[in-house]
């Protein structure tokens, strides 16, 4: 009777038969158990202890971070011929926001800025899921909140490549952006909605391009007036109510 032998590994199976072997079935049986079994049953152990290996090293952690008006990173930029509001900064702002109005029958837009620390997250760190929490503000000096008064107001947020300060940043010295993994956002549906956004791609991509870690920035997908996209800054007086970012990653 023919013997059968099989090898099980983490990557299959290896299957003998002797069958077709014309030695004496002894002799293959020896050499077998005394050259080729312990060979594959190193290969075997050395196989399962880098798998193991592997799945140890991982590991999940998640970062909250909602800073408050000393360690919050955010403002928005406006564009307004009068009064040079171009030049002008609005790093502490109670709000934050994106809109296209008029006042003063005199076009204005507006984008939004805001930047997370993310230096606790080792470079080359897989992203999990990261969500971003904007809570709406009403009876501001730009009126009861979200407006779409002409139209939709979607909103993207795009990943920003180039250095810029809270404190000094206008709608003249405005970041560049990418348009890579960018996140759209669905209209509001009332003046006081607020938002949960999933913005895992561009967390990666901020990530791994951990030496421009620069942040995100809010605009109008349609900067036509009268739409206004608003939320609470990081200089809110209600620390609730401050921009949140959650993430969830492994490394």
């Amino acid at each position: 009777m023919n013997g059968n032998y099989r090898i099980i590994t983490l990557c299959g199976s290896i299957e003998f038969r002797d069958a077709y072997i014309t030695k004496p079935r002894h002799r293959v049986k020896d050499h077998f158990k005394r050259t080729v079994m312990p060979l594959f049953l190193s290969l075997f152990l050395i196989t399962l202890t880098f798998v193991s290996c592997d799945r140890c090293d991982k590991e999940e952690k998640t970062l909250i971070l909602q800073p408050d008006s000393s360690e919050g990173i955010d403002a928005f930029i406006a564009a307004w011929s009068e009064e040079n509001y171009s030049n002008r900064n609005f790093g502490t702002h109670v709000e934050f926001q994106a809109s296209a109005w008029t006042s003063q029958h005199i076009p204005c837009f507006v984008r939004g800025l805001i930047n997370f620390d993310l230096s606790p997250i080792p470079a080359h760190s897989k992203i999990i899921d990261a969500n971003l929490h904007l809570f709406t503000v009403d009876n501001t000096v730009n009126g009861p909140g979200h407006s779409t008064l002409s139209g939709p107001n979607d909103f993207i947020l795009q990943r920003i490549t180039s250095d810029w300060d809270e404190l000094s940043v206008s709608w003249n010295t405005q970041p560049a952006t990418t348009t890579v993994n960018q996140v759209l956002v669905p209209s509001s549906d009332s003046t006081n909605q607020d938002y949960v956004i999933d913005i895992s791609d561009l967390v990666q991509d901020i990530v791994n391009n951990h030496m421009s870690r620069f942040g995100l920035m809010m605009r109008l997908d349609n900067e036509s007036y009268f739409r206004r996209i608003l939320f609470a800054s990081s200089d809110y007086k209600d620390p609730a109510k401050h921009p949140k970012l959650i993430v969830t990653y492994e490394y």
